[in-house]
């Protein structure tokens, strides 16, 4: 798979309890995104069938009108983080959000929290495509650096964020923890 001007992964060749085919000699992409892979001279079977690729995508990769979501990045404000909530592709400003909380919220929970801050933030309309296309190109550039600093947090489907897993990495964010692990490509045999 490939971005423009470098390639985001690729597989081929053996691998841990994995012999490669030692002549592919052809390639299927089913209707349901499954990659089919037809070789000889390999032990066992002859045919390979792979995850979807658009599983084998990172999270980020999605309809532009999807694209919902919240960066947590540390902020220049002590006992703070910064979220940048992203609305179909479009980032919509920065909001400072406190980790500790006042005597009078001791009560909520940090879901509802975070929750009650994000729902503060009005959806984003663009002005133009040139908008989009500038916000999605900030995003890219954040998103596929070797070293960003901060986190990611997609919406699903229906536009609901992964809650629990946002204040988790609220707080590694805030005690500047590394990111969690993107899952692995793995082979499915049949």
């Amino acid at each position: 798979m490939f971005d423009p001007g470098r390639s985001l992964k690729s597989w081929g060749g053996d691998g841990q309890g994995y012999d490669w085919p030692q002549r592919e000699h052809g390639i299927y992409i089913d209707a349901k995104g499954f990659v089919w892979l037809g070789g000889n001279n390999c032990p066992g079977n002859n045919l390979e069938k792979l995850k979807p690729v658009t599983s084998q995508l990172p999270e980020i990769v999605r309809r532009i009108d999807q694209l919902t979501a919240v960066m947590v990045q540390p902020s220049p404000l002590p006992e703070c983080v910064t979220f940048f909530p992203i609305d179909s592709g479009l980032i919509t400003g920065a909001l400072s959000f406190s980790i500790q909380t006042g005597e009078h919220t001791k009560s909520q929970s940090m879901e509802s929290r975070v929750q009650s801050a994000l729902a503060t933030i009005p959806r984003a309309v663009p002005k133009s495509s040139l908008e989009t296309m500038e916000h999605l190109a900030l995003l890219k550039r954040w998103f596929y650096r070797s070293n960003r600093k901060g986190e990611i947090f997609l919406a699903d489907s229906k536009g609901g964020l992964p809650l629990r897993r946002l204040v988790r990495g609220i707080a590694r964010v805030y005690r500047g923890e590394k990111p969690e692990e993107q899952p692995k490509m793995e082979v499915i045999r049949e």
